[in-house]
């Protein structure tokens, strides 16, 4: 085995002392022919992670490379990925996982390191993710959420699979990229990135065009749904929070559409389309939905719930026009 790195996994902590544990475990079993690293950002929390952290960089101190901050970093707007744990990274590729998350298959490495060395020209590549409800107890579910094969998906094709899949086909851990699409991101630093309130979406949507963005339809991660400090449960704790999230969600893809020179402006409309029914489902208010522009959005939506958005949305518009 080369001493060379070839792989750095970045893992980013705040509050996970719950699930850290089998996170740091899922990178620790992993079976590789080539030697990891694996970056832990702790970033500054309250509860037991440091301690975690500490045992676990003690016990292999050949694999987890802790970084302790004493003051939050994420409250002052920095990427911790990108600005942080990139330029420390030191391998040919870099793998995510947050500390809320954990990897299943130990093979989940050396399978990915395998398809990008085989196909130098991708930029990416995911698997399937198991959704674990947290508050249930239960699997709540894959993502993608839609039937998929083995593929590689580069420019409009993603979109069409983008679309297909509510807006979020890969899970940020199942992220394996090559370090210098990486690099090359953050040196762009496109303004679409920084108006998307979570770093993933605009992630893979770059990866996309510069280069591709390989499938594994094997499950070989867990994403915890509704994890303590988790992005998720933070956006569902208020309407508001959601609805800005969304509206964010859409001044980024009109951004991205201007970025990629109009060229997918036909699956951007679309996907648009969408947010702006999450918002109107969101807010019980469909008066928007009566516009023809999202015809062909509704047209995938069951009859029954396509009626009944046009009814409540007309009814709302007679209403406001009689006040």
């Amino acid at each position: 085995m080369s001493e060379e790195i070839m792989v750095s996994v970045l893992c980013t902590v705040y509050n996970h002392e719950k699930y850290l544990k089998e996170c740091i475990e899922g990178f620790i079993m992993q079976k590789t022919d080539f030697k990891y690293e694996v970056l832990i950002h702790d970033d500054a929390s309250t509860d037991g992670s440091f301690d975690i952290i500490k045992e676990y960089s003690a016990r292999y101190p050949d694999i987890i490379k802790p970084i302790f901050q004493k003051e939050n970093q994420y409250s002052k707007v920095k990427s911790i990925t990108l600005e942080i744990l990139l330029p420390m990274a030191n391998g040919k590729y870099i793998a995510l996982c947050e500390g809320d998350d954990f990897w299943s298959d130990e093979n989940k490495l050396q399978r990915q390191y395998e398809a990008l060395e085989s196909n130098p020209e991708i930029a990416m590549c995911t698997h399937r993710v198991q959704v674990f409800d947290t508050n249930a107890m239960a699997k709540a579910g894959t993502i993608p959420m839609c039937n998929m094969h083995n593929d590689t998906f580069k420019e409009e094709s993603f979109f069409v699979l983008f679309e297909k899949c509510n807006n979020y086909p890969f899970h940020t851990s199942s992220y394996f990229i090559n370090k210098n699409a990486m690099i090359k991101m953050e040196k762009e630093s496109p303004l679409f990135m920084s108006v998307f309130r979570c770093g993933d979406v605009p992630m893979m949507m770059f990866m996309a065009v510069s280069g591709g963005i390989m499938y594994i339809d094997d499950i070989m991660s867990n994403y915890r749904l509704g994890a303590e400090y988790s992005w998720h449960t933070m956006m569902n704790k208020s309407q508001n929070n959601y609805i800005r999230h969304t509206k964010n969600n859409i001044a980024a893809f009109i951004l991205y559409d201007l970025y990629t020179d109009e060229k997918y402006s036909k699956f951007i409309e679309i996907i648009i389309q969408q947010e702006v029914l999450y918002i109107c489902q969101v807010k019980k208010e469909y008066v928007e939905l009566l516009n023809r522009r999202y015809k062909c959005t509704l047209k995938k939506l069951p009859l029954n719930q396509r009626f009944y958005y046009k009814l409540i949305g007309l009814w709302q518009l007679l209403t406001k026009s009689v006040k």
